[in-house]
């Protein structure tokens, strides 16, 4: 029995459904750009894209948008050929590099002390995975067993939900002494079925110097290619003040941190504003040291070890070759895993490192997407858009 026109239709809607996904995350890209460029001013050089950018892409046979650079250029306004489109890269690059067929997953946040056993992380209390609750070594456990291992926590509780999340949303921080099993319980059942309960990370103190409320957070994009990781670019995550959840609260910032492990002279600031219809966020580029953040003099501690922890993680997982990986150093001077992404945001990208994603990688990832094609058949391409 045949089975060719009943695939092809099959097909043929897999491509209509793919194809509908990369116009919606165009359109949405595209709008959030438009509402950041609104708020920053962006940067406008029409014969540097002329002379400069299109030039760079032409060899390639794509013709980028001119949007796309006046957003990425706007801290040092510099129109850089190597910054990449944002739809292109979502649409295109990422699902290419990365297969998101595994993404959800391999970024259960329930999981990541099973793949890294061997790396510092937060103490788990608790976690809910499929509605299954276990405790920090995964021995499954009753509901009231999980609230009373939390109540008995003598520390700051975070209540994590483990799938679908990013950038801090829908983190619940909690001090065990203030709450009742009811209490937990209502937690538990807003976070839904799948979250991981950690104790508070104690920072080292030169991050506390940033903001002693919440833990300050190294973002750092590493990339797998011809059999190396390579560092891309690195940015340091600060929280607002008075604020548990990093990334919270009005004048969290980002800042790049340069190859000596020293800070940008200028940072992303971040205001949650209710309204902010698309992003709920307001952004504008600040001097630290004018707002009061940090001085020239300041160098992140412990970079070299977290740029080797990046590079150790990343050789293990093979299926993705562009990570963006959420570190902190402890107390006492050790690495710590707070999370990883599999696709890098454009916040943690190209708009506070003002860089190229891909930095001095740039050419080669081009040049392996469009000539080489070395990943295609590492999985089933056209399945998913991330």
């Amino acid at each position: 029995m045949s089975y060719e026109k009943e695939f092809k239709e099959y097909n043929d809607a897999l491509n209509r459904a793919v194809n509908a996904k990369k116009r919606y995350l165009s359109a949405a890209l595209r709008a959030e750009t438009e509402e950041y460029l609104s708020q920053i001013g962006g940067f406008t050089d029409h014969e540097a894209y002329r002379e400069k950018v299109l030039p760079y892409w032409e060899r390639f046979g794509y013709k980028p948008d001119e949007f796309w650079f006046e957003f990425s250029g706007s801290r040092d306004q510099v129109m850089d050929p190597g910054f990449m489109p944002l739809d292109f890269l979502y649409n295109e690059i990422v699902p290419y590099l990365n297969n998101m067929q595994f993404r959800t997953a391999i970024t259960d946040k329930a999981y990541y002390d099973v793949w890294f056993p061997d790396v510092k992380q937060a103490v788990t209390v608790c976690r809910r995975v499929a509605g299954i609750y276990y405790d920090g070594g995964m021995d499954i456990i009753s509901e009231a067993e999980a609230v009373e291992r939390c109540l008995n926590s003598s520390c700051v509780l975070f209540i994590k939900p483990a799938l679908y999340t990013c950038g801090s949303k829908g983190i619940i921080a909690v001090d065990p002494c203030d709450l009742t099993a009811a209490d937990l319980k209502g937690m538990f059942y807003d976070t839904g079925m799948n979250f991981i309960v950690q104790q508070e990370i104690e920072q080292h103190p030169e991050l506390a110097v940033l903001n002693p409320d919440s833990v300050c957070t190294v973002r750092i994009n590493t990339l797998l290619m011809d059999d190396k990781v390579h560092i891309l670019t690195e940015v340091m995550r600060v929280g607002g003040r008075g604020e548990k959840v990093p990334l919270h609260g009005e004048g969290n910032y980002f800042a790049q941190i340069l190859d000596d492990g020293r800070l940008h002279e200028k940072v992303l600031v971040r205001d949650p504003d209710e309204s902010s219809l698309i992003t709920g966020i307001h952004i504008a580029w600040r001097s630290a040291k004018e707002y009061g953040l940090y001085d020239g003099s300041y160098r992140v501690p412990g970079i070299d070890d977290l740029r080797e922890l990046a590079k150790k993680l990343h050789m293990r997982l093979a299926h993705f070759r562009f990570i963006g990986w959420d570190l902190t150093l402890d107390k006492d001077g050790d690495p710590v895993l707070i999370e990883f992404n599999l696709s890098p945001g454009t916040i943690c990208g190209q708009l506070s490192a003002c860089t190229p994603i891909f930095g001095d990688m740039t050419d080669r990832v081009l040049e392996d997407f469009f000539f080489e094609r070395s990943l295609e058949n590492t999985q089933k391409r056209g399945l998913l858009v991330q």
